[in-house]
């Protein structure tokens, strides 16, 4: 499930996926990343993914964060 705007809560996001085997990650874009969300998310069972990381500063911090993997266009910084 790819997240592009911020849900109001994680239980109104996943309404309609739940017991759905199928839908078991989550795709963040970065400019709506919550930690509250992601750390109910990874509790729920779901895999979390971060994409439309620009910056090196970005990348760092999605390290950092709880979560299981990023989506980049471009490695240059990844490399650095």
């Amino acid at each position: 499930m790819l997240i592009a705007h911020p849900p109001q809560n994680l239980n109104s996001m996943l309404f309609d996926c739940s017991g759905n085997a199928r839908i078991n990650h989550i795709v963040w874009d970065y400019d709506i990343l919550d930690d509250i969300l992601l750390k109910q998310a990874a509790t729920a069972g779901y895999y979390n993914f971060v994409y439309g990381l620009v910056t090196k500063t970005e990348y760092d911090y999605c390290k950092e964060i709880d979560i299981d993997g990023v989506i980049i266009d471009d490695l240059y910084f990844v490399r650095e």
